[in-house]
């Protein structure tokens, strides 16, 4: 279930709403499908990663492939550990925790 006021990217900017099927055992073809499929939806996901010219497409591609087309390297995003606020903790220092956390725990739209 989506967060509330969640943006629904997949009705309002993918290409591909729905990845093609494979009918049986999948083929060079379907990978190179998807493929597509998959970096075309991730491109129009806006992020300021790699330069913010190509959206999440640098999820798709290696590090390599993604230097072909961008001069700015795509780092990829890593979720933080999970919350942890000591029980010692002052209201203020919770709130300042719990802040920082949802900071970087966001995604990196513009």
């Amino acid at each position: 279930m989506a967060a509330t006021g969640a943006i629904n990217f997949r009705d309002t900017h993918f290409e591909t709403r729905d990845l093609s099927v494979a009918h049986g055992e999948p083929v060079a073809d379907n990978v190179i499908t998807w493929r597509r499929q998959l970096t075309a939806n991730a491109s129009q996901v806006p992020c300021n990663l790699g330069g913010g010219r190509f959206g999440y497409a640098g999820l798709v591609f290696t590090a390599q492939e993604y230097a072909r087309i961008s001069d700015v390297p795509f780092v990829r995003p890593v979720h933080p550990a999970a919350l942890v606020v000591p029980p010692t903790a002052t209201q203020h220092q919770s709130n300042t925790l719990r802040d920082a956390y949802q900071e970087a725990s966001s995604l990196c739209f513009p």
